[in-house]
């Protein structure tokens, strides 16, 4: 049964996230809609669900990108855009907006579950130096698909970070340390935060997905 504008479905308060507007797109208006003139899929949502917010449209925006375009998965700038949009910011397009950790693992877990398609060099690169701003190296899915581009990143620096004692630590906690001691306190921390982020994100889309009927 199609959705009803009644519903106000595309106000920002409803909070419908990047992935779940996809396929809700898809199932209502055919894949045709990736190609779509923005003016004239603009007016067909607010003819259907009521004037989408600010930032669902621009995760509508993302979303056809990154279902329809290779972009997203090519150059940075249309990444950090798209992935803003897709982690709850607006995008400044005349602006550098680096993302945390966690939200990189949201996005690369949201990208693997619309398209399969490798990331450039250019787009992991960024995606790392992210992380690293971020103070975050133990990388585990999906940021281990940056692992490559850690140990070149590391050899060319002659770093050594310690795996080793970061995952031993991980192996008898799964909170996040309240008064960290050492660096290994401080990565344990990191990579607790972006688990329980990733947690926390799929369980909001498995419950739109549920809403919406997909």
């Amino acid at each position: 049964m199609a959705l009803t504008r009644s519903v106000r479905l595309l106000d920002d308060e409803r909070g419908l996230h990047l992935y779940p507007l996809i396929r809700m797109l898809l199932k209502e208006l055919g894949p045709e809609y990736l190609a779509w003139d923005s003016l004239a899929l603009r007016l067909e949502c607010e003819e259907r669900w009521g004037q989408p917010g600010p930032l669902t449209w621009e995760r509508i925006q993302a979303g056809r990108i990154m279902a329809g375009h290779d972009g997203f998965w090519i150059h940075m700038e249309i990444f950090e855009n798209c992935g803003l949009a897709l982690v709850g910011e607006i995008p400044v397009f005349s602006h550098f907006q680096p993302i945390e950790a966690e939200g990189i693992a949201v996005i690369l877990h949201t990208a693997g579950m619309i398209r399969e398609h490798e990331f450039s060099d250019e787009v992991r690169g960024y995606a790392l130096s992210c992380c690293l701003e971020d103070a975050t190296w133990f990388l585990e899915e999906p940021l281990d698909i940056l692992l490559p581009d850690l140990d070149e990143y590391d050899r060319g620096r002659k770093v050594i970070r310690d795996h080793d004692s970061v995952r031993a630590r991980l192996d008898r906690t799964s909170s996040i340390p309240q008064d960290p001691r050492d660096h290994v306190d401080v990565q344990v921390g990191n990579v607790i935060s972006v688990r329980d982020t990733l947690t926390g994100y799929k369980a909001v889309i498995n419950k739109q997905m549920k809403e919406l009927g997909l």
